[in-house]
């Protein structure tokens, strides 16, 4: 198909899609299309919100959960070679329920901002929000065992685990790292901190793209 028969394609379809569009749309068209996207965004971050709260209380509940991972875990690191579980630290008896949370988290992370418009390599950085979404997941356990919205600061057994936990795996370093005090927010940690910067470096990147993508797309119709 050469490019003559493509723009007439797309000149078709977008007259087409343009008798069918509702009134307010055909006569505030850019106004239709920032309140749309806006809704998007805001149903976007409404499934990540409360998917990331659900997971928390999850994590709140009874410790009975803890207890069957753990079995399960156990079970698991006994048939893998003892030096899988010391450089690979995810499956073993006090490893497995914190690798399903984080599974859990991109997971949900990907199904919450996942976007039908969107090419599937733009989809797959939507995994780069499962650490945010772990941090809202993790201060949503500590509210709701706390019994108040304001969790801050967080009671050291909410997070020093983490070190005990993986001081001898070659997470260690970065356990480390994540449980130093947050420059940010007192009374978090920096794993919050690491949590902030990626939602912001994601939003940025995205409303970048969606901006190039809406230049892009009026170039080629006035052309």
């Amino acid at each position: 198909m050469g490019s003559e028969s493509k723009k007439e394609t797309l000149q078709d379809l977008l007259e087409s899609s343009e008798k069918c569009a509702s009134p307010a749309k055909r006569r505030f068209p850019k106004l239709h299309s920032i309140l749309s996207e806006l809704g998007t965004s805001v149903d976007k971050f409404l499934k990540f919100a409360f998917s990331a709260v659900a997971l928390g209380a999850f994590d709140a509940s009874n410790n009975q959960k803890t207890e069957y991972f753990q079995r399960v875990g156990a079970y698991i690191q006994e048939k893998l070679p003892g030096i899988f579980n010391t450089y690979f630290p995810f499956f073993g008896s006090v490893f497995l329920y914190q690798t399903i949370l984080m599974l859990s988290d991109a997971g949900l992370a990907s199904w919450s901002l996942y976007d039908k418009r969107w090419q599937k390599k733009r989809n797959l950085s939507n995994l780069l929000m499962a650490i945010p979404h772990a941090v809202c997941m993790d201060y949503s356990s500590a509210a709701i065992q706390s019994k108040r919205l304001y969790a801050l600061p967080l009671p050291k057994s909410d997070f020093m685990w983490r070190i005990r936990t993986y001081q001898h795996t070659p997470l260690a370093g970065l356990a480390n790292w994540l449980d130093e005090p947050s420059r940010l927010l007192h009374g978090a940690i920096q794993g919050y901190d690491l949590g902030i910067y990626l939602t912001i470096g994601y939003v940025g990147s995205q409303a970048l793209i969606s901006i190039y993508n809406y230049v892009r797309l009026n170039k080629s119709t006035k052309s």
